[in-house]
């Protein structure tokens, strides 16, 4: 008997095949390549079913393989490389998975199969935005498939983009209408929740139970909110009850179907003969007073305006008349779009325990309008309108607790953006003020406000801000970017720390991204640094100020003035000291012993003497003491540093003696009467020392030179050696 051939046993492989007999197939199929396995090599139909059958029996690595050898014998059959995914898949080898399923989409752009592995490898590989498109594109093929609308709400929600909230609501609302599984409207809550839209939240869960009463993810979900609801809905029913009546009901919207049930309430939308006889009959009352009614709450309307409103009701081809009677259904949202009751924003009922047929008036009116997004545009208006009032009054009552409860209160539709111009109006507002506060600090009127005002940061309300929901984040970070310039001009450009610690702090508590909070955060602290340094250096020089009695006479020095009696120089306006003992001899015996101070400046001159009668060497001695130290830690710093900065830029020049020091260094004369020289000496050169109350300045180029200063006599002796320090310094520093 002959051997079986390659066509026989492929023949029986692929007779098991079609029968569902996956392990026989496999086997024929492993003989036949046994056979000729030239012949199998490029038979891509052979290894395709030979793949499926393993798929079958769930051997992944061995489908893998006739998968692989499938697509190099015929790389353009799409659903060989969708299998191949899926054996990767199942391997998780999601990386190759992924590669299989691109190559499958690219090849079949409507295989669903592919789309839904591309889906699942880009989540396992956290590729947010190919999982993205991947679920928008079975959105697309399966537009009643709840689960993929579902899927691409979870997408949207990890994708971390500010929009992915918004796009996630959109998706988990769209799924909630396709069927009625209550984990749709659940996952909804939770993403109302993320926005701070906690009435949104509770309707969402109460919907979930209307589907399935005792869902417990809803029930556990409008527990742990409760509290915060009964609050908000509190908030906002007190301040229903302190708002003036409305002066002009329906000025933004009048329901048709409430002027057509003037004498009483229409238990269902009436047709097309029914409507006519109403509008006739509403018509007539109107004519038979002049013309004019006193509508509903003293609302007077005239009989143009009736039939402008009663007009949409003709409109046989569109959605108005459906549209106007799920409004005139809706009492609640009936009310708030003609008056702008803010008890549309609370509870009417108990909320967390709603009847079984009882449904939240959002989702009531996504089932009677099945969701069409041309409803919400339709109301958006008149809603904006009344919703920014409403908004306007809480920002001007700066309460946030207020305006939290208006901004987590229910809104009509997914993309709420536009509902909160308001808002955004008053953070224009308040970056309007802080560009006036920082375009006031270049004028002397605006720093001495600075200067002056204890608490220049009392009118921004950091509540109110954080208050406003996270549609208007872009505002708040424009408005705290705004403070930190604020704070960092006047730290850099003015000096005033305290005061920008204060705008600092202010945009430190802002809710804002957490890179802007940290720099904040870093700000804030540097600034504390530095104010806890400046402080530490303000306590250190303090102990240097002093008041001293000598007899009658009062000396007073400290950071800003030397005071001697009624005489007071400013320290920015000393020019000159100079200081110094003497003491007297007569044979060897001292007789007079004189501790002087002097100090010039702004025209104004000062001798202190700190030995007198009837005080003892050891008081004047003391007395001498303190006053230098005062002068060396509070006044001569000031008066060294604005001289040296003076000579050194070549500014002006300074005589000491003998000496007048340059910019280009100290010139002097030498030689006798008849041979007299100018010298000009480099800073560098010179040398100084001191001996019994003299300051010795030499130098041995450009020539020897030597001279002697009496410290009480010269003015200015007693820092010419620091002040030439400091000048070498300065010039050292600008060549660099």
């Amino acid at each position: 008997m002959s051997a079986a051939t390659y066509s026989d046993l492929k023949a029986l492989g692929d007779r098991f095949y079609t029968a569902k007999k996956w392990e026989q197939a496999v086997k024929a199929y492993e003989e036949a390549e046994e056979a000729d396995s030239a012949a199998a090599e490029d038979d891509g139909d052979f290894w395709f079913n030979r793949g499926f059958a393993l798929i079958e029996l769930t051997r992944w690595y061995d489908a893998q393989y006739a998968f692989e050898q499938c697509t190099t014998a015929n790389s353009e059959n799409a659903a060989a490389w969708c299998n191949l995914g899926l054996c990767h898949r199942n391997l998780e080898d999601w990386q190759e998975g992924l590669a299989a399923y691109e190559t499958a989409t690219e090849l079949a752009p409507s295989m669903i199969n592919a789309w839904k592995g591309l889906a699942i490898c880009a989540e396992k590989l956290s590729n947010k935005a190919q999982r993205i498109s991947a679920c928008e594109v079975l959105v697309d093929l399966l537009p009643d498939d709840s689960y993929w609308r579902n899927e691409l709400g979870r997408a949207h929600l990890a994708s971390g983009e500010s929009s992915g909230v918004w796009r996630a609501l959109a998706a988990f609302l769209e799924s909630a209408r396709l069927d009625n599984d209550p984990c749709h409207p659940s996952n909804a809550a939770l993403v109302f929740r993320r926005l701070n839209k906690w009435l949104d939240a509770a309707d969402s869960y109460r919907e979930a139970l209307h589907r399935k009463p005792g869902y417990a993810p809803s029930e556990k979900g409008l527990e742990e909110i409760k509290q915060r609801l009964e609050k908000l809905s509190a908030k906002v029913r007190d301040f229903a009850e302190n708002l003036p009546p409305c002066k002009q009901p329906y000025e933004r919207y009048l329901n048709p179907f409430e002027i057509l049930a003037v004498n009483g309430r229409l238990a269902e939308m009436p047709d097309g003969a029914a409507l006519r006889k109403l509008k006739q009959r509403v018509i007539q009352q109107i004519q038979l007073n002049d013309g004019r009614a006193d509508w509903l709450e003293g609302a007077e309307i005239g009989e143009s305006r009736v039939r402008q409103i009663l007009d949409d009701l003709d409109d046989q081809s569109g959605m108005k008349p459906r549209w106007h009677w799920v409004i005139y259904e809706c009492s609640e949202l009936n009310r708030f779009l003609s008056h702008g009751d803010p008890l549309y924003f609370a509870f009417f009922t108990a909320p967390f325990t709603p009847p079984p047929l009882a449904r939240p008036p959002y989702w009531q009116m996504r089932d009677k309008t099945c969701g069409e997004e041309d409803f919400f545009a339709f109301i958006h208006s008149p809603f904006l309108a009344n919703f920014e009032s409403l908004l306007a009054q809480a920002l001007d009552l700066n309460d946030p607790e207020l305006v939290q409860a208006l901004s987590s209160g229910r809104l009509p539709a997914v993309d709420a953006f536009d509902y909160f111009r308001r808002a955004n109006k008053w953070m224009d507002a308040k970056a309007s003020e802080i560009k006036g506060y920082l375009e006031g600090l270049d004028t002397q009127e605006g720093i001495n406000w600075w200067k002056q005002t204890p608490k220049p940061m009392a009118w921004f309300s950091v509540p109110l801000a954080n208050s406003l929901p996270d549609e208007c984040k872009s505002g708040r970070t424009e408005l705290c970017r705004a403070l930190r310039s604020l704070g960092i001009d006047l730290h850099n450009e003015h000096g005033l720390t305290d005061q920008a610690l204060k705008a600092t702090g202010v945009a430190s508590q802002l809710l804002v991204d957490e890179g802007l909070a940290d720099q904040l955060k870093k700000d804030k602290a540097e600034l504390e640094r530095i104010l806890k340094e400046r402080k530490h250096e303000e306590a250190e020089a303090a102990r240097w100020n002093i008041v001293v009695k000598i007899r009658s006479d009062e000396i007073e020095i400290n950071k800003a003035f030397i005071r001697y009696n009624d005489t007071k120089i400013a320290t920015a306006s000393v020019t000159g000291i100079r200081f110094g003992v003497f003491k007297q001899y007569t044979n060897g015996i001292p007789t007079h012993t004189s501790y002087a101070i002097e100090a010039c400046g702004a025209g104004m001159y000062v001798s202190i003497e700190c030995k007198r009668m009837f005080r003892s060497e050891t008081q004047a001695q003391e007395d001498f003491t303190a006053i230098l130290n005062a002068l060396s830690h509070q006044i001569l710093p000031t008066l060294v540093i604005s001289l040296a900065e003076k000579i050194a830029t070549g500014s002006s020049t300074q005589q000491v003696g003998p000496l007048l020091l340059t910019k280009h260094g100290v010139q002097c004369e030498t030689g006798s009467l008849w041979w007299k020289k100018q010298l000009t000496i480099p800073y560098a050169a010179l040398a100084f020392s001191d001996y019994q109350g003299h300051v010795h300045v030499s130098a041995e180029k450009p020539e020897s030179v030597s001279f002697s200063m009496d410290r009480r006599a010269v003015w200015n002796a007693v820092i010419v050696e620091k002040l030439v320090e400091i000048i070498k310094l300065i010039q050292s520093q600008a060549k660099k």
